[in-house]
């Protein structure tokens, strides 16, 4: 069982990908980080924010740090975080980086270590961490120290949760219950084909003359070449790097005259020539999906990984709050105003973040 809601905060910054950015809304420039370059008049006047247990302090400066890494990040990687939605941000990093000292102080009384085998297993691309936290001007001793703590974090939160069971009846009741609360439409299994293609564009002017060529490829496939090595070397449509593969599709997603052909044809045969608005095709059918009615036994085994999931997550939350509880945090940064919100910014934030 893999724990993140509690995550490591160094980590955050190095892998965020902006889960607050919207696109039309006011974007927040990213701060020039420089870990020298903090203003004197913010140096001077830091203080604490959070008191967790009575005598772990973590301060003001610190948390505008991850606040900042996590802009940056977010902006360098093309999904600023509107100025509407900083407060939030910053109430999320707050209130994770007082659990996580909670968390982290209670896994240190109960007395769980990381050995550094376990740290290499857990993290077996060290190196790769190592080398965006250079680029990103963070210390990698520190992202390895905080990767530590995170996964100590999660051993002691997976040694204090049960095993959790799910049987057949408890994944065949949700069975029941989502088929009775959405109707038995759901269940229906929509058609599909697997298939591989080779188009040749044309224009009216020259249509006969495509539909000769590609009437040669279909022979010199027929002949023995394989399929997807003539689709790399004929094809015009941008799936010759796949060798014509398509996937999987249903009814409806292809024009027309392609999906009559494909739906049609027989599998592992290569069709007559095809015409659509895009040019000449022929077409590779590699398995087909006749449709039909999803059968409970299908969807078991999902089912049962979904509860116990939910169950899981459950148990940790419990968890989470007791050792909130016990840890006495303080919180001792006034919130910050968010600024009224416009029709033009408002956005509607993620769950996790309401």
């Amino acid at each position: 069982m893999k724990i993140t809601k509690i995550a490591s905060f160094t980590a955050i910054a190095l892998v965020a990908g902006g889960v607050f950015a919207e696109e039309a809304a006011p974007a927040v420039e990213a701060p020039a980080v420089e870990k020298a370059a903090a203003p004197a008049v913010e140096a001077a006047a830091d203080e604490v924010s959070i008191i967790v247990a009575g005598t772990e302090k973590i301060m003001k400066s610190e948390i505008d740090y991850h606040v900042e890494r996590y802009v940056k990040v977010a902006t360098d990687t093309g999904r600023p975080i509107p100025k509407d939605q900083l407060p939030k941000l910053r109430e999320m990093i707050i209130e994770n980086m007082a659990i996580q000292k909670a968390l982290e102080l209670a896994a240190n009384k109960a007395g769980v270590t990381v050995t550094e085998e376990e740290l290499k297993e857990q993290f077996p691309n060290m190196d790769q961490l190592n080398a965006m936290a250079e680029q990103m001007g963070e210390d990698p001793i520190k992202v390895r120290e905080q990767l530590k703590i995170t996964y100590m974090i999660d051993k002691f939160i997976m040694s204090k949760i049960p095993e959790v069971t799910v049987t057949d009846e408890d994944a065949k009741k949700m069975f029941d219950e989502i088929v009775a609360e959405n109707g038995e439409e759901i269940l229906n299994k929509p058609e599909s084909v697997t298939a591989s293609h080779i188009l040749l564009k044309c224009t009216d002017e020259d249509s006969e003359a495509k539909k000769a060529e590609i009437i040669k490829l279909r022979e010199r496939i027929l002949a023995g070449e394989k399929f997807a090595d003539v689709a790399k070397e004929a094809s015009d449509c941008p799936s010759k790097a796949k060798g014509g593969s398509l996937g999987e599709f249903g009814r409806g997603q292809m024009v027309p005259e392609f999906e009559v052909a494909a739906f049609s044809q027989e599998i592992g045969k290569v069709g007559e020539p095809v015409k659509t608005q895009y040019g000449w095709h022929i077409i590779l059918v590699e398995a087909k999906n006749e449709g039909g009615k999803i059968t409970f036994d299908e969807v078991k085994d999902g089912l049962k990984a979904n509860i116990k999931q939910a169950k899981e997550s459950e148990a940790v939350n419990a968890l989470v709050e007791t050792i909130k509880k016990e840890a006495n945090i303080q919180i001792l940064e006034k919130a910050v105003e968010s600024e009224p919100v416009t029709p033009e910014s408002a956005r509607e934030l993620p769950v996790w973040a309401k």
